[in-house]
C-alpha cells in the first residue's frame, strides 16, 4: 500500500472502514499508520455496516471498538497472514446499529439507500485498487452483495459473523474452521485454508470441505 493512497483512503472511508491491524484502545490508530507498507487489499473484508456511530472518532476505529468484545475472536483469526493488514469496511455507510433486524428495515424504508450505499462502496474498492478476494461477514452482507450485479466482478466468499460464533471455534488453532452458518451448522465449513482456493461458480458459493 503506497502512502498516497493510504491518505486517500483514510480522508474518504477513514469513519468507516480499517484495516486487519489490532492493538488496545488508541494504539491501533499508531500501528495502522505504521504498518502502512503492509497493507494491502489482497483480501478485503466486507460486514454489513457499522455497529455504533464513528463521527468524531479517529480513523480505522470500526472492528477495533469493542475491547473485550467477540471482536477479539475476529482479531485472533484474521489478525495474522495472510490475512493480516487487510483492508476491513461495510456496505451501509449511513446506518450505525448494531441490529441487523434494524439494518435491514432501513433499507426497506429508504428505496434509494441501497443503490446509494453500494454506489460509494463500489468507489470505496476501485480507490483500493487492485482487490484479491472479500470475505462477506455474516449472511446479511452475503445476500445484499450477491443481489447486485455490480459486484460480480469480484470473488467473494461468506463466512460466519463473529459477534455469533461463540463456541464455535474449538479452544486449540481456532482459525482452522470458520463455519458459514453459526446460528443452525447447517452450512459447510470452510478454513481459512479454503478460502484462498475456493472459487464462485454460477452466483454459488463453492466450498471444499475441512
Amino acid at each position: 500500500m503506497t502512502r498516497n493512497r493510504y491518505e486517500a483512503l483514510k480522508k474518504a472511508y477513514g469513519r468507516y472502514a480499517s484495516w486487519a491491524v489490532w492493538g488496545e484502545g488508541d494504539e491501533v490508530y499508531n500501528l495502522i499508520e505504521q504498518a502502512v507498507p503492509s497493507l494491502h487489499a489482497d483480501y478485503v473484508f466486507a460486514g454489513l455496516n457499522a455497529s455504533q456511530e464513528l463521527e468524531g472518532q479517529v480513523p480505522w476505529t470500526n472492528y477495533h471498538s469493542h475491547s473485550g468484545s467477540r471482536e477479539k475472536i475476529f482479531a485472533s483469526i484474521f489478525g495474522r497472514p495472510p490475512f493480516g493488514g487487510a483492508y476491513i469496511t461495510g456496505i451501509v455507510k449511513d446506518c450505525p446499529r448494531s441490529s441487523t433486524t434494524e439494518v435491514l428495515d432501513f433499507l426497506k424504508k429508504d428505496k434509494t439507500a441501497l443503490d446509494r450505499n453500494v454506489k460509494t462502496l463500489v468507489k470505496e474498492l476501485a480507490a483500493l485498487g487492485p482487490v484479491g478476494k472479500v470475505i462477506l461477514i455474516g449472511g446479511a452482507a452475503e445476500k445484499i452483495w450477491k443481489s447486485r450485479r455490480e459486484l460480480d466482478r469480484y470473488s467473494a466468499y461468506p463466512i460466519t459473523h463473529f459477534s455469533v460464533c461463540g463456541g464455535i471455534f474449538p479452544d486449540t488453532a481456532p482459525e482452522e474452521r470458520i463455519t458459514t452458518n453459526a446460528a443452525n451448522g447447517t452450512e459447510e465449513g470452510i478454513t481459512t485454508t479454503n478460502i484462498t482456493s475456493t472459487n464462485k461458480k454460477d452466483g454459488i458459493f463453492q466450498t471444499k470441505s475441512s
